[in-house]
């Protein structure tokens, strides 16, 4: 493993655990994103959930949730991305739920 290789690494393993935050909310909406994107995301995007998991959890949520936009269309995008694993987990959810009912 070259030295870029471990630091790459280290940074996705830090990246992860930044995802894990103090809402329950954003560990379920995050945590599914890392498990379905985490591996496709360009080095830009990388940087991008960075910055985003900089933000205070009740700012991100209202980021994540859609109820505040982002003027800057790569983080826009990133965000669309981050619901769009969590509408996959809503709707998961809702048909395990509906089949399990008689």
């Amino acid at each position: 493993m070259s030295t870029s290789e471990a630091a790459d690494s280290t940074d996705a393993k830090r990246l992860k655990w930044r995802c894990r935050r103090g809402m329950l909310e954003l560990d379920i909406v995050l945590g599914k994103f890392i498990a379905q994107q985490f591996s496709t995301l360009t080095k830009a995007q990388f940087r991008l959930l960075e910055t985003l998991l900089d933000y205070q959890d009740t700012e991100l949520l209202e980021l994540v949730t859609g109820r505040v936009q982002m003027e800057d269309p790569a983080t826009a995008e990133l965000l669309t991305l981050i619901r769009n694993a969590h509408d996959d987990l809503v709707s998961h959810h809702t048909i395990a739920q509906t089949s399990s009912n008689p």
